[in-house]
């Protein structure tokens, strides 16, 4: 039956393409499919009960004596001292309020919190060579913003490099290329995150924009594994050295240690068909921390995945910990990495946790203002891309005596395809 045609208004803009009637009967069409999506759903919903009941009443003494039943050399996730403070697998917040909508009554303490703290937040962005250019050549900006109100001192700034490649011209190349200016960035941000905090007056807070659990790894060729590691390695092993806390801030997780430890200390698969497949520590947490500011306590991240096999116990990931905060009411907990170190200096993980509270405070309720600032600083937008590669073109030219020239095709979409300012961009 051929779909009938309907009014879907949707606000438009004016060079929208898109024809609404044919998304309109695409939607109609996979309706089954996400029916059945949401059905799952709700099934994964009710199988988390009983694993939540678990966490909520499991103490620590009992969970080690699981654990070593089990034989698993990496169960997901351990157990540290911290989780003797818990009540339910919960550690309060600092402050008690239900409010999670306005800051009003956090602005004043989340001001205090970091009046008394240096803060430093490091991100990165790169421009990836376009394809059918005749000179293939990449851009890594790092941006960074530092805050060290003992000294007096703020600072927000950028830096950029250039990434070339000494050949041109297959698609894998280019492939290859775009994969190694990936790895310069996330090389720089750990170099940089470092270089920052050890010039520093106050020793820093700093926050890294990501995950020291990188699982994506397995998937990545042995030199860019080896690579990635190592920054990570150099910045968590220096950073100990200079007693400097660098935490991983995630906040959208979909992470699962929490329940492959479940699954390891119950013999109970966790992938593909299983009852414990769909559901994340996140969502597995979230009724477990009602206020504002509430955390679970702190748990020696053990992820058994394609980069940990055969790994002996030392390796990276056993040097991290792992906490899920509680910032906002509408959204699931935040996932927080922390050096295991950090636990062994009286206070210390608590000043950390309240740095973490106060700047998403002071990040409008949202995400820590450090990152947000350092973010802006780094980010390349689609006026930087082109105001790049107009650059790289008259500088070759007149430097060079080189025409960087591009495909037809890309020539053709700069200029049928409206710019940021609505007329065409012929640059």
């Amino acid at each position: 039956m051929a779909a009938s045609r309907v009014n879907f208004q949707i606000p438009w803009t004016e060079q929208a393409v898109l024809d609404r009637n044919q998304l309109y009967a695409e939607l109609t069409g996979i309706k089954p499919r996400l029916k059945a999506r949401i059905d799952r759903d709700q099934g994964v919903r009710q199988n988390l009960v009983p694993v939540r009941d678990w966490f909520r009443t499991v103490r620590r003494p009992e969970l080690e004596a699981q654990l070593e039943a089990s034989g698993a050399a990496w169960p997901g996730a351990r157990p540290t001292c911290d989780m003797d403070r818990a009540d339910g697998f919960r550690i309060a917040g600092p402050v008690d309020t239900d409010d999670f909508q306005s800051i009003a009554g956090l602005f004043g303490w989340a001001d205090g919190i970091l009046r008394r703290r240096a803060v430093l937040a490091v991100d990165g962005s790169h421009l990836v060579p376009e394809r059918g250019m005749s000179l293939t050549l990449g851009a890594i900006q790092i941006g960074w913003h530092l805050n060290d109100p003992l000294a007096g001192h703020a600072e927000e700034y950028q830096d950029i490099s250039l990434q070339l490649s000494d050949k041109y011209g297959s698609a894998e190349h280019n492939a290859e290329f775009v994969s190694q200016i990936n790895l310069a960035r996330s090389v720089k941000e750990c170099e940089t995150l470092l270089d920052k905090a050890l010039t520093m007056a106050h020793t820093p807070v700093c926050f890294y924009d990501n995950s020291y659990i990188a699982s994506f790894l397995a998937y990545q060729t042995d030199e860019f594994r080896d690579r990635y590691l190592g920054a990570l390695d150099t910045l968590l092993t220096r950073a100990e050295a200079a007693q400097i806390p660098v935490v991983g801030y995630i906040d959208a997780s979909d992470s699962r240690d929490l329940v492959h430890l479940y699954g390891s200390v119950h013999g109970q698969a966790t992938m593909d068909d299983s009852d414990l497949y769909g559901i994340t520590d996140a969502a597995l947490v979230a009724e477990l921390l009602p206020g504002w500011g509430d955390r679970t306590p702190l748990m020696q991240c053990a992820r058994h995945d394609g980069v940990s096999f055969g790994r002996e116990p030392d390796f990276l990931y056993s040097r991290v910990g792992v906490v899920y905060l509680r910032l906002h009411r509408r959204t699931l907990p935040a996932r927080v990495e922390i050096p295991l170190w950090i636990r062994e200096r009286e206070g210390l993980l608590e000043e950390v946790m309240d740095v973490v509270r106060a700047q998403v405070v002071l990040g409008n309720m949202s995400y820590p203002r450090a990152l947000s600032r350092a973010d802006r600083q780094a980010t390349l937008s689609t006026a930087d891309r082109r105001v790049f590669y107009n650059l790289v073109k008259s500088w070759a030219n007149q430097e060079l005596g080189q025409n960087v020239t591009r495909s037809a095709k890309a020539n053709s979409k700069r200029v049928t395809r409206p710019s940021a300012t609505g007329t065409a961009d012929f640059g």
